[in-house]
């Protein structure tokens, strides 16, 4: 008898050690457990990824998610290689919202967040919310030529509060984390590099770098070969997108 519960004891340690197994599916990293624990979890089984494991141990993964807009896939904690947010997916405790950290973007994702925002106001003070995006500004330090000052009760952008916007929502990097052209522009990840190296994507600030005034999404050349840019101007103006004014510090956000 104790021989046989031994060996039942074997079989059920292998078991849970094949139901520990790593899996992934369409990209998104899952484990090797059993169909009734995955659906009880809220999780979704694939199956034909866990291989070697018994017919009803198959690869539970938890989906996609959003922080803020940004895209991320529910893992382990364990697995992810970015940053995890609780409350975001199904599951145990130890699958968060996974939002990726790299070092680099694609261009194109980040012009295109940039896009999205084509004609709203510029607003002084306005994109510096906790989270990024239009918001109401401020009128202290408005220097705007339009009286009364209009940003208190105006939602939109301000230069900074739009740069800060694109990268954040086209590569998930939050540059200054809420503060001014200077706060962007000292900021670690900000990169200067020449005129000359300037490539879609990169942004320009204009002014001193001890106090910029400015700064402006550059986003490559148009169909007629002109270099433009995306840019919140000055109260009274839209986001637009416009030819490409230089003389600026040019900065790459890595």
């Amino acid at each position: 008898m104790r021989f046989f519960f031994g060996i039942v004891a074997i079989v059920l340690s292998a078991a849970s050690v094949m139901a520990a197994n790593s899996c992934s599916v369409g990209g998104i990293a899952g484990s090797c457990v059993s169909t009734t624990s995955c659906a009880s979890s809220g999780g979704t089984s694939t199956k034909g990824y866990c291989p070697n494991d018994p017919n009803d141990v198959r690869c539970c993964t938890y989906g996609t998610c959003k922080s803020n807009g940004v895209p991320g896939k529910c893992v382990s904690t364990s697995s992810c290689s970015g940053k995890s947010i609780a409350g975001l997916c199904p599951g145990p405790t130890n699958i968060q919202c996974c939002i990726p950290t790299s070092t680099s973007f694609e261009a194109s994702a980040v012009i295109a967040a940039a896009r999205k925002r084509l004609g709203t106001p510029y607003v002084w003070g306005g994109g510096h919310a906790g989270t990024p995006g239009p918001s109401i500004g401020t009128c202290v330090g408005y220097t705007g030529s339009i009286k009364p000052c209009p940003a208190d009760h105006t939602v939109g952008f301000d230069c900074s509060g739009l740069v800060r916007d694109a990268l954040y929502y086209g590569a998930g990097i939050d540059l200054g984390h809420g503060g001014n052209t200077k706060s962007q522009l000292t900021d670690s990840r900000s990169k200067i590099i020449s005129y000359a190296d300037r490539k879609a994507g990169d942004i320009e600030f204009f002014g001193p770098t001890s106090a910029p005034y400015h700064v402006i999404l550059y986003i490559g050349k148009n169909s007629a070969g002109k270099d433009m840019m995306i840019e919140a101007q000055k109260t009274g103006t839209n986001v637009h997108e416009v030819a490409l004014r230089t003389g600026g510090t040019w900065v790459r956000v890595h």
